[in-house]
């Protein structure tokens, strides 16, 4: 009896044994990490030059994140000194000088960009600072929800790229870095053979005169569509110098007939109005002439007494050729 109850006990034992040693340790509750809240900007900067490097600390010699471009808005979370510790509209954090950049409010985009422009103008900048700088309006443009800055941007925008076209060599238009720029334009480049270089085509500063035509900013938009370098060559070929005349200084005229640069639209049309130029065409060349001839009088009556001069100067012409 005393065998079975003390081998009851020994299995009782070796049982409960077993159960704790086979049974799962008690779940402990993991805690959840705790969540890094990004630093609240204290306002926003510009980006003033080209390649404004981005640095992992306060300092010139600090490995550098990335290069932003002129035009860049960051969001700053802080300042040390000189430099700004700021964040990209990608999520990318650093610190960069002070001085290359702006305190921005989208309030002054007006302003601030005038300013960026005066001071690239100034600084004569290179042609990869101009490139950088055509995208920066062309980013600028695409966001703005003001016609008038729009119109003002794009003007911009169009002188900066004839601006870059006096800067490429002729001799190196067809190398790099000069030929992949000029490929990518598109559309927006017509090449001259008898000039042997690029011109921005003056179609699109009339077209932009048209979409803001009802814009104080028209008048100055088509007065650089008048000015506009065009392609050709009319060789002293007087109907063709008529033409020329009639759709750049003439088509001023025509849409602003009471603008600021009237005057000097009508000397430029005065000075190809010179008889000299009448002398010895044929009958076809002179047929030619008297219709071109016909448009262009057509453009300075629009302009009143102001134009009186020169529509007499263009009527002599006239009367020369019929002869």
């Amino acid at each position: 009896m005393r065998a079975r109850s003390w081998c009851f006990w020994v299995l009782l034992l070796a049982s409960c044994t077993k159960d704790q040693a086979t049974s799962a340790p008690p779940e402990t509750k993991k805690s959840e990490p705790t969540p890094i809240i990004p630093a609240a900007p204290r306002g926003h900067r510009i980006t003033r030059a080209s390649g404004v490097r981005l640095r992992q600390s306060p300092d010139a010699a600090a490995p550098e994140v990335s290069k932003l471009d002129i035009g860049t808005v960051v969001s700053e979370l802080e300042s040390k000194e000189s430099w700004a510790r700021v964040r990209t509209a990608e999520g990318r954090e650093g610190w960069l000088l002070e001085s290359l950049t702006l305190t921005y409010e989208p309030a002054r985009a007006r302003e601030i960009t005038q300013r960026i422009l005066a001071e690239r103008k100034e600084s004569k900048s290179s042609f990869a600072d101009n490139v950088d700088l055509t995208k920066m309006l062309a980013r600028f443009a695409s966001t703005s929800s003001s016609a008038a800055l729009t119109a003002e941007l794009e003007l911009e925008r169009l002188r900066v790229l004839a601006r870059l076209l006096e800067q490429i060599p002729r001799e190196k238009a067809g190398a790099p870095p000069y030929v992949e720029w000029i490929d990518a334009q598109g559309d927006t480049l017509v090449y001259s053979e008898p000039a042997g270089q690029w011109f921005v085509r003056a179609l699109l500063l009339w077209d932009l005169e048209k979409i803001n035509h009802r814009l104080p900013i028209a008048d100055e938009i088509a007065w650089d569509a008048a000015a506009a370098p065009l392609p050709g060559e009319c060789e002293g070929y007087f109907p063709c110098y008529l033409s020329v005349a009639a759709m750049s200084y003439g088509e001023y005229l025509r849409r602003h007939p009471n603008g600021a640069h009237v005057t000097d639209a009508l000397n430029s049309i005065r000075d190809t109005l010179n008889p000299d130029n009448a002398k010895e065409l044929d009958g076809e060349m002179k047929q030619e002439a008297l219709s071109e001839l016909v448009r262009l009088k057509e453009r300075i009556a629009v302009t009143g007494a102001r134009g009186k001069e020169t529509l007499a100067a263009a009527e002599r012409i006239e009367r020369l050729l019929n002869k």
